[in-house]
């Protein structure tokens, strides 16, 4: 059944596909309220918690909602008060800590009332105190320590100067000494020293980009200048405020990992941020990637396979406007020694904005799955509750059941000879990037049936002569499974 609903979904929608393997855009229930600029993050079962942002007329909320993945329904419970255009991060207790946000109509400074979410008991409880500062478009993190350094602010210079640390263990907000670029939406990363890095951001009316870095000492509660750019006497690169926890960027391997745009260049890059030696870094692409003038950055999603070297993939979200209309695209990237490529760009045409949705993955039935949350109408200002599931290619793959095998095996196709359609068994005893592709007998690749991260299971894949469109003849084929370095492969027989 659930093949069935993927195919016609391929049918009905109006896709538009690069390279040799498919990736289908789908609408998910609506959420239970209009809402952009929400807090969001993965919890336990893969459920999306979306957190407060804003409704119509520019209302600030104080409802989250509970997005039920596996099922696709969304529940609303609601919150102690608003918090849009605010921050959050997860304690060391496993609770998250979620702070302040603007009053309604996006007015500075903001409340300064801080609320503890449960997951366990999917309830919300007020922190007795209140931060120091009301804030809204500002950031936090957690420190070695266990505190939470929270710095930033929007409109209101005295927010944006000054940080504050909350304490979990007595609920109480204590003020730093001033950052030496007051700003707002900075990013901020934990070090293994106990500190904190603090750059990016915007000024605090939004009228230009901060590109110095400084450090947090909590030994004396001060902030120090670091240094001028992320790159030596590199100007203009910009990053800034984000919805999600800041450590969603993070790698295996304790890196985190950014998309940059340069004004000058007007080109779009990687960089990656190690909190061990505080040393910034580009990313090389081949090609070049770039998005379009008109392209809205809604995330990377980094997949690694426990090596830190992304060889599941990278994964960005972004819209931009055309001659056609809203689009809605994903760009996958492989790892390749030093550098990044290209694997596949695909994208679909909407009837609304994307500039202020959620996006967060999870596996969904087998499959690698993104879950876009919200957005605006083409005016860009009013909320929608719109929902849309991103399946990358290999969709045409289902999971036969996920016990955990003994060993990395691919099964001889079954029937064979075949025409038009077999089909492939392969097992997966470790999780990674998976490429599943098949050869003609002088090694040219006829098409892709599979290139994502897969978990451990035993799999089952389809292949229809027909549906692939290549109009092969009768001969021998070669099918090669792939799993991080490991290589298997088996040939496969059409007879027409």
């Amino acid at each position: 059944m659930k093949k069935i609903i993927l195919f016609l979904l391929y049918l009905v929608l109006p896709l538009t596909f690069y390279g040799q393997s498919v990736t289908i855009f789908y609408p998910g229930t609506d959420m239970n309220l209009n809402r952009m600029n929400q807090l969001h993050t993965i919890i336990n079962d893969n459920k999306v918690l979306l957190i407060g942002g804003h409704g119509t007329d520019f209302v600030s909320l104080n409802t989250a909602e509970i997005f039920d993945t596996q099922l696709n329904i969304s529940t609303l419970i609601t919150m102690n008060s608003t918090h849009d255009n605010s921050t959050f991060v997860k304690l060391n207790d496993g609770k998250y800590l979620i702070l302040g946000g603007s009053a309604d109509l996006g007015i500075a400074p903001g409340n300064n009332v801080a609320e503890l979410f449960d997951e366990n008991t999917m309830t919300f409880s007020l922190v007795p105190a209140n931060m120091n500062y009301g804030r809204m478009i500002f950031s936090s993190t957690v420190l070695e320590s266990g505190n939470v350094l929270i710095a930033g602010g929007w409109y209101d210079e005295p927010s944006a100067t000054y940080g504050e640390v909350y304490n979990p263990i007595t609920q109480t907000f204590i003020v730093t000494g001033a950052l030496n670029t007051p700003r707002s939406g900075p990013i901020m990363v934990s070090t293994p020293d106990g500190k904190a890095t603090i750059f990016g951001g915007a000024g605090i009316y939004g009228n230009e980009y901060f590109q110095n870095v400084e450090e947090y000492d909590p030994a004396t509660n001060q902030f120090t200048n670091v240094s001028n750019y992320f790159f030596p006497n590199e100007p203009n690169w910009r990053l800034t405020y984000s919805t999600k926890l800041n450590t969603s960027p993070k790698l295996s391997d304790g890196k985190y990992i950014y998309v940059i745009y340069n004004s000058d260049s007007l080109k779009y890059r990687m960089m990656t941020f190690d909190p061990a030696t505080k040393t910034f870094e580009k990313i090389i692409t081949l090609p070049d990637f770039n998005l379009p003038v008109s392209a809205s950055v809604l995330d990377i999603l980094p997949f690694d396979d426990g090596s830190g070297n992304f060889n599941s993939g990278v994964y960005l979200v972004y819209s931009f406007v055309d001659s056609v209309g809203t689009r809605l695209g994903l760009t996958r990237f492989y790892r390749d020694n030093n550098y990044l490529g290209v694997s596949e760009t695909s994208y679909n045409t909407f009837d609304y904005y994307f500039s202020s949705a959620s996006v967060d993955c999870f596996v969904k039935f087998g499959y690698l799955t993104f879950l876009v949350c919200g957005g605006t109408t083409l005016d860009n200002f009013t909320p929608v509750n719109h929902t849309v599931y991103i399946v990358p290619n290999g969709a045409g793959v289902e999971l036969v059941d996920n016990k955990i095998p003994n060993d990395f095996m691919l099964k001889q196709n079954y029937p064979n000879p075949f025409n038009p359609s077999t089909k492939i068994q392969f097992s997966l005893n470790t999780s990674g990037n998976v490429s599943l592709k098949i050869y003609d007998i002088l090694g040219k690749e006829i098409t892709t049936l599979v290139d994502k991260y897969m978990d451990t299971g035993n799999y089952e894949a389809d292949f229809d002569v027909t549906e692939e469109g290549k109009n092969l003849t009768s001969g021998v084929y070669i099918y090669q499974l792939k799993l991080k370095d490991k290589i298997l492969s088996n040939k496969m027989m059409i007879l027409k």
